[in-house]
């Protein structure tokens, strides 16, 4: 039945319920000039948080206050239950819609429900923004007046072209008219796509209060002036990607705040009337250090010191998950850290990987060897780091799943010596050898193609190989194979040409290039986001912009096809397998096409 449900949940999206381009236009310049907002409902006096959490839980999961499931009437008397009924579904998390070809569903935020107070910006403290002393008098730098005098500006435009498009705010009575009824602010019928709820007068008032207080206030991280981001580095990091990636980011940022500057000037000189905020991008590294159980402790302490809009890229060898954990636990976006362990959890929502890492290597290798019909041995080696622990773990079940016969498994607790290569090539005839091995755990690996070898042929992780050639060097034969998550090198060098121009330009050497390109690619998805949000700093609203924008432009990156979706969190979705054919310059020929397990 879900199935069934689902094409025609899409087009509830059409719905144009419970907002207006006024009220959207008077959040965003609650935004914009930092003044006084609506105190949100969870700091009022006499509001039980228990309330906001039941509406929290209505809203985003579709679960009532008894603990059944919300039940919604779509048109044709299709019902919906829980998830597929929560408004989130429609609304998103932000509360500020989307829209998909015709189909839009506007926004019910807090402020553009129900309206927000705010401190009238006169035309006489406007007009004090060229005079040195009356902005001192009003307490103003010139930067401050000029955002107030292009929020005044911006309000009266967009309010000039809303139009009919303008309604009356909501009270508590309209809004529950309008959900159980049907029947908007004005009186008229919302689309019938648009599902009726018949809410108890309790669970009504919980969602009602829970809207209050949704995209209230702009997002920890951003200030009058400035934009906090942070980029959290695991220790045991190699040194040199760790430089690599950090000088990408920074000298990103530098050069956005530059040009940023040089726009504050024309906009105060009354050169142009851009009717932008500028706030100057700043760059936290958050170093963790210590076992893993330490570093949520880690993460808070930073947070508490300097509270971030958002984390940007990332590196890391072992499991992501304490960092992802955090994440969710704050509601602190995550975008496209790097990291072979990804947490594999299709719910959560903050965190945006580049791939599912290792797993995805895993799968895409076990399709493969069954679409090429291997039903001989498939054997795979793999040592005790968490990298290749996770491949093994979902090869062997991925290749159990497909083939009814479980890979034979052995796990290394030392570096193996000649002899171990040796009489591995000759223990099981005819066998495909898996080795889920850094470089160093091979460079006595030669033996593997020794004269009497029974190898058939053997299959490396091209992400446990990155930047070194010491263990394809060890082994170099035509029966070595690559897993290789990115795009072929000849297909890849011409799209990310222009990244690599940028590098030169700005004195970057192409030191890790794997590392600064992924860099390179979460800090321009989040600047063109964030500089298309029409200064809405809501973290909800840029990840949903992310999954909403993502692979609809040419995005400078390694990888040959990036797409998102609304709950996707997995970037790039596949693999090649490769035939190395020159291991001194990574010469690699496709065996395979894209893989998408």
């Amino acid at each position: 039945m879900k199935n069934l449900v689902r094409p025609r949940l899409n087009r509830i999206l059409e719905s144009r319920v419970l907002a207006g381009v006024a009220g959207l236009v008077t959040a965003l310049l609650i935004a914009l000039l930092s003044v006084v907002h609506q105190t949100p409902a969870a700091e009022r006096p006499g509001t039980d948080a228990s309330v906001l959490e039941t509406g929290r839980r209505i809203y985003r999961e579709g679960i009532l206050p008894s603990g059944q499931v919300l039940q919604g009437l779509a048109p044709a008397k299709v019902r919906l239950a829980g998830q597929d009924a929560a408004c989130i579904t429609c609304h998103r998390r932000s509360g500020y819609g989307s829209s998909e070809g015709p189909v839009e569903i506007r926004p019910i935020t807090g402020p553009t429900l129900f309206g927000a107070q705010l401190t009238p910006v006169t035309a006489d403290l406007v007009s004090t923004h060229t005079d040195p002393e009356a902005l001192a008098s009003a307490g103003l730098s010139l930067a401050q007046a000029a955002r107030l005098n292009a929020g005044t500006l911006r309000f009266a435009r967009t309010a000039a072209f809303a139009g009919t498009r303008q309604r009356p705010v909501y009270d508590d009575t309209a809004l529950a008219r309008a959900i159980r009824e049907g029947v908007d602010v004005t009186g008229r019928a919302l689309s019938p796509s648009m599902p009726r709820y018949a809410l108890e007068p309790d669970e009504m008032a919980s969602l009602a209060a829970y809207l209050k207080t949704l995209s209230l206030r702009v997002s920890p991280g951003v200030t009058a002036d400035t934009i906090h981001f942070a980029t959290v580095i695991q220790p045991g990091t190699d040194p040199v990607r760790r430089d690599a990636l950090l000088q990408v980011l920074r000298t990103f940022m530098q050069d956005r705040n530059l040009g940023m500057r040089t726009e504050i000037r024309r906009e105060t000189a009354g050169t142009v009337r851009l009717k932008r905020t500028y706030r100057e991008w700043v760059l936290h590294v958050w170093d963790l250090s210590g076992t893993s159980d330490t570093w949520a402790q880690q993460l808070e302490a930073y947070d508490r010191a300097q509270p971030v809009f958002a984390m940007v890229s990332g590196l890391g060898n072992a499991s992501w998950r304490p960092i992802h954990e955090f994440s969710e636990r704050y509601e602190i976006p995550c975008i496209f850290p790097q990291v072979d362990v990804p947490v594999l959890a299709e719910r959560d929502f903050y965190t945006v990987y580049l791939s599912r890492g290792m797993t995805l290597e895993a799968q895409a290798l076990a399709r493969f060897l069954h679409s090429e019909g291997e039903r001989g041995a498939v054997m795979q080696v793999y040592g005790n780091d968490e990298a290749s622990v996770a491949a093994a773990g979902a090869f062997r079940l991925a290749w159990t799943t497909a083939t009814g016969v479980a890979p034979v498994s052995r796990v290394l607790d030392t570096v193996p010596d000649a002899a171990f290569w040796q009489k591995l090539s000759r223990q099981i005839p005819h066998v495909t050898l898996v080795l889920w091995l850094p470089p160093q755990d091979m460079v006595r690996a030669q033996a593997l193609m020794a004269a009497g070898s029974q190898v058939r042929m053997v299959y490396l992780s091209a992400s446990l190989m990155t930047g070194q050639r010491t263990g394809l060097a060890a082994i170099a034969d035509s029966r070595v194979r690559l897993i290789y998550p990115q795009d072929l090198p000849a297909v890849r060098d011409t799209r990310v040409e222009l990244a690599r121009r940028w590098m030169h330009n700005k004195g970057i050497a192409l030191s890790d290039e794997k590392s600064q390109m992924n860099a390179y690619l979460a800090a321009t998805v989040v600047g063109m986001l964030v500089s298309h949000s029409m200064d809405t700093y809501s973290r909800e609203f840029l990840l949903e912009g992310i999954e909403h924008r993502l692979g609809t432009a040419l995005e400078l990156s390694i990888y040959p096809h990036l797409s998102l979706g609304p709950g996707q969190r997995y970037a790039s979705k596949g693999s090649y397998i490769v035939q190395v054919d020159g291991p001194a310059d990574w010469q690699l020929r496709p065996v395979s096409g894209w893989i998408v397990p």
